[in-house]
């Protein structure tokens, strides 16, 4: 288990640690102590396609999306803070259109 309270960083050097393993997503979980409502979060998919969590043994419920490795990589040697979605360092570039959506977000579907 990586840090309490550091689930952005701990999920990150997880997925660029073992890329071949895992993919890092960002979203929102549930937690089994606080099940009254869902935080933003972040975590691991193993290649099996199973939440991988390396801060929350007790996660419940995930909702999120995966990203590119690369994305990941470029984007924290960009700015001095973890996390994608929630980037105001950068201006949120994925909710701006600054970056491509497409080519951060791994789709599911291929």
């Amino acid at each position: 288990m990586g840090r309490p309270r550091e689930c952005f960083r701990n999920a990150a050097a997880l997925a660029l640690r073992k890329p071949d393993m895992y993919m890092y997503v960002e979203g929102y979980a549930v937690n089994r102590w606080i099940a009254t409502h869902t935080v933003a979060h972040a975590w691991c998919i193993g290649s099996d396609n199973l939440v991988v969590d390396p801060t929350w043994d007790e996660g419940a419920e995930y909702f999120g999306v995966p990203f590119r490795h690369d994305y990941l990589s470029r984007v924290l040697k960009a700015r001095r803070d973890y996390g994608l979605i929630d980037n105001p360092e950068m201006d949120f570039p994925l909710v701006t259109g600054a970056h491509p959506v497409d080519e951060a977000v791994i789709d599911r579907r291929d």
